[in-house]
C-alpha cells in the first residue's frame, strides 16, 4: 500500500487528479462528501475530515493512536500545514528521547477555518469555527471561534464580526 499511496500523491494537481486521489484516500480514511485533496498531502493514523474541505498540497495530517484529528465541513488547509497531536516525551534524562513515552492529545480545527500556508498545528489543540490562522504561524494553545490568530506562537490579534 506504501507504493500506491506514493503514487497516488505524486499525480499533478487538477480537477480530474484530484477527484482520483481524494476517491482513493477515502477507502483508508474518514473523508467526507465534496472534500479535496490536493498533490503529495500526506495522511497518517486516525482522523476525520468534513464535507467540502480543501486540503492543498504537501499538507501533512499524522495521527497517533489513541488520538483523532479532527477538520470540520469548510475548512481549508494551504499548501504545507503540519497537524500533528503527539509529541515524544522527554522527562527522563536516563533513557534517550527516542523510548520515551509518546504524549497524545486530540487536534479539533471548527468548521468554516483557513489555515495559511505552512501553518503547523500542535497536540491537544482546538481551533473554534471560523478561525483564520496567520502563514506560518504555530498553533500551541485553544482559539476562540471567530479569531484571527498569528506569530509563533499564533496568538489572536483580532475577533471576526
Amino acid at each position: 500500500r506504501i507504493y500506491l499511496d506514493f503514487m497516488f500523491q505524486s499525480l499533478p494537481s487538477s480537477p480530474l487528479f484530484n477527484f482520483i486521489r481524494t476517491e482513493y484516500f477515502k477507502k483508508f480514511y474518514n473523508i467526507d462528501q465534496k472534500s479535496v485533496l490536493f498533490r503529495r498531502v500526506g495522511l497518517k493514523g486516525n482522523m476525520q475530515i468534513g464535507k467540502n474541505c480543501l486540503i492543498r498540497d504537501n499538507c501533512i495530517i499524522a495521527s497517533t493512536n489513541p488520538g483523532k484529528i479532527t477538520i470540520g465541513d469548510f475548512t481549508i488547509l494551504a499548501p504545507d500545514c503540519y497537524l500533528r497531536n503527539s509529541d515524544h516525551g522527554f522527562e527522563s534524562i536516563n533513557t534517550p528521547i527516542r523510548f520515551q513515552q509518546k504524549l497524545v492529545s486530540d487536534i479539533l480545527i471548527g468548521e468554516d477555518c483557513w489555515l495559511a500556508h505552512g501553518v503547523k498545528v500542535l497536540k491537544g489543540v482546538t481551533v473554534g469555527n471560523g478561525c483564520v490562522i496567520g502563514a506560518g504561524s504555530v498553533v500551541t494553545k485553544d482559539i476562540p471561534s471567530y479569531s484571527l490568530a498569528v506569530g509563533v506562537p499564533a496568538k489572536v490579534i483580532k475577533k471576526r464580526d
